[in-house]
């Protein structure tokens, strides 16, 4: 049987406001000891990711921390249905992709996969018999 992404999202995720500044985060983050972070923007129903490696550059680019989320150019995180298949997700991902959102029918996170959580829950022979090799 192919797992859904509902079977193997992780459940507990470190979330916050994109109104909320990035100082707020970064206490947030410390607090829960968590290296990412999700963003969410509720009157778009988006989700960006905040992690560490983003947190160092905006501070090598000088970024003041008091403004607010919104403004720091996040990278927008993929949302994927919850009852998707890992074998249908491999079709629709990128390879600059690191972490996807699952959501339910109503556009709400139930938690975040990562890329490697997606593809050790595939076996090979289930993929290779949907996708030709290129």
């Amino acid at each position: 049987m192919v797992p859904k992404l509902c079977d193997i999202v992780a459940k507990e995720v470190v979330c916050i406001d994109w109104e909320a500044s990035i100082d707020d985060a970064v206490l947030k983050m410390a607090e829960l000891n968590a290296r990412d972070i999700v963003v969410i923007d509720n009157a778009n129903n988006d989700y960006y990711l905040l992690n560490t490696n983003t947190l160092i550059n905006l501070k090598i680019k000088g970024f003041d921390f008091t403004q607010p989320l919104k403004n720091a150019q996040l990278q927008k995180i993929k949302k994927f249905p919850k009852n998707l298949s890992v074998i249908s997700a491999l079709d629709v991902l990128d390879k600059d992709d690191e972490y996807f959102c699952i959501v339910t029918e109503d556009n709400k996170l139930t938690g975040i996969v990562s890329f490697a959580d997606i593809v050790t829950n595939v076996e090979p022979k289930l993929m290779f018999r949907k996708r030709k090799v290129k």
